[in-house]
Formats: structure tokens, sequence, C-alpha cells
């Protein structure tokens, strides 16, 4: 704080608590509304992973199945490796 902003402060301590519970509440108020944000802003992302994957793979049903697909691969390979090691 500057000394204008200190100087310009009451000096009547009850009148001082009330600007500090203000100030408070004020505060609270302002990390509610970021919360809130933050979580609108996780669920649009979500919703715009989720679109984009489905686009990408299709289905959730078919998701799976490329995962499931990718994986088995991923085995037989390996398999294959310790046949000829």
């Amino acid at each position: 704080m500057n000394d204008a902003a200190i100087l310009d402060l009451p000096d009547d301590p009850i009148l001082l608590k009330q600007m500090i519970v203000q100030r408070d509440a004020a505060i609270e108020q302002i990390k509610r509304e970021a919360a809130e944000q933050i979580e609108a802003m996780q669920q649009r992302h979500k919703a715009e992973m989720a679109a984009i994957l489905r686009r990408f793979y299709g289905p959730r049903s078919e998701a799976s199945d490329a995962v499931a697909f990718v994986w088995s691969g991923c085995r037989a390979r390996c398999a294959g490796r310790s046949q000829l090691g």
C-alpha cells in the first residue's frame, strides 16, 4: 500500500473492521466466481475432447475396440520377438 492509500483509511477501528469484513467477503466472492469459471471451462474442455475423440475414433464402443486392437498388436509383436530370440 502506498502512503496516500494509508492516509485515506479511517481512524475509527470499527470502520476499519467493517472495511476488512467487506474486503474479505469480496475476496471470497471472487474465489467462488473463479472456481465456477474454472469448473465451466473444465466441463467445456472435457466435452470438446470427447467430441474430438468421437470424430477420430468413432462412437465410444468403437474407441475401446481401437485401444484393444492396438494393445493386441503390441502383444503379438512382443510374442513374436520372444519366439525369435
